[in-house]
């Protein structure tokens, strides 16, 4: 593995837990989870993130790059939960036609899924 300059963040907020990943350009890695936070996300992910930065003794001025996923919105659309705008979002990534989602291939997508 080559080694990369800085460090790098990935966050996942869940339902129940926001996994915070920090590593090194040489490949070393360190991990926290926290409670995710509904009533406000960044708060889990800043708690997650800020904790793992200072146990790990960094400055947040030394990440290089942050990936950010969330198996809560992932879920919403799986599920055919949330509001109509927010599905019709996720519809876009998912590669259904915008602006509104496809049902039918909503429901495939949902049925495969469950498999």
């Amino acid at each position: 593995m080559l080694a990369q300059p800085g460090y790098r963040l990935g966050v996942d907020i869940g339902g129940t837990f926001t996994d915070v990943v920090l590593l090194d350009g040489d490949g070393g890695m360190r991990t926290r989870k926290v409670l995710s936070t509904p009533d406000d996300y960044a708060r889990g992910v800043l708690e997650g993130a800020l904790g793992l930065l200072e146990e790990a003794g960094l400055e947040p001025a030394e990440v290089t790059g942050i990936v950010h996923a969330t198996t809560v919105a992932s879920n919403t659309v799986l599920e055919g939960q949330g509001a109509r705008t927010a599905r019709s979002h996720y519809g876009v990534v998912l590669g259904l036609d915008p602006p509104t989602v496809d049902e039918p291939a909503t429901a495939a997508l949902r049925e495969t899924m469950r498999r």
